[in-house]
């Protein structure tokens, strides 16, 4: 089913995949400073196309172009998108943006009318991962995952465990969080008097929380260690 979303007289279209739209997505909005980096996120996922509201306090607004009924979208709620023609709305200050959204195939899954609509738990957050850096999750987890410790290791000592540099280490933590934070994941991004560390945590707690991760990963990092 193809997605075809269109932004100031630019369309471009989707087979699969994602794709976030914001002041820092993959579709640029404006560098508006009251737009979220990440607004929203269309997803692909079980043969539907979803959309949903990563901003924080941001309301999305769905409207079915050919018979003007519409949906509100509240933060961290996600709906499947089974119309063929739609246009998502939403305010950031002053300004009020619009995209324009139609689908090749609706699937029939979902009845004709009816709206599939619920939390924001579709896959939120979760990104492919490099062998590498599947392995850098592992050793920052390692602490809570093998000891129920709260403590998260500082780079050096995550780069020593791994057998890795640590301009190696810092390069490939660094682009591991953005990563992440393209797709909505907040507290990745440093910023002046920002801690490394509370970085360090976000990253732990959010790879957990979504199953990044787990004991059973362990293993691997044994051998890794040891090579």
């Amino acid at each position: 089913m193809t997605l075809v979303i269109g932004y100031c007289g630019v369309e471009a279209s989707h087979e699969e995949g994602d794709l976030t739209f914001g002041r820092r997505g993959d579709l640029v909005i404006d560098d508006n400073p009251y737009l979220h980096r990440v607004a929203g996120r269309f997803v692909f996922r079980e043969l539907l196309w979803w959309l949903q509201n990563q901003s924080k306090r941001m309301t999305l607004t769905v409207s079915d172009v050919e018979r003007g009924s519409r949906v509100e979208l509240a933060s961290g709620d996600q709906m499947a998108l089974t119309l063929p023609v739609f246009e998502v709305t939403f305010r950031a200050g002053p300004t009020t943006y619009s995209l324009e959204g139609r689908l090749s195939d609706p699937r029939p899954e979902v009845e004709p009318g009816v709206v599939a609509i619920g939390t924001a738990t579709v896959d939120f957050g979760v990104v492919p991962l490099t062998a590498d850096q599947h392995l850098l999750l592992v050793a920052l987890c390692e602490p809570r995952l093998n000891r129920g410790a709260m403590l998260v290791p500082t780079n050096a000592e995550a780069a020593r465990h791994l057998g890795w540099s640590l301009t190696k280490f810092n390069r490939k933590l660094d682009n591991l969080c953005l990563k992440f934070a393209r797709q909505g994941v907040t507290g990745l991004h440093g910023s002046q008097g920002a801690l490394a560390s509370d970085r360090r945590a976000a990253l732990v707690t959010h790879a957990l929380s979504v199953g990044l991760v787990s004991a059973g990963d362990l293993p691997l990092l044994r051998d890794d260690s040891d090579a």
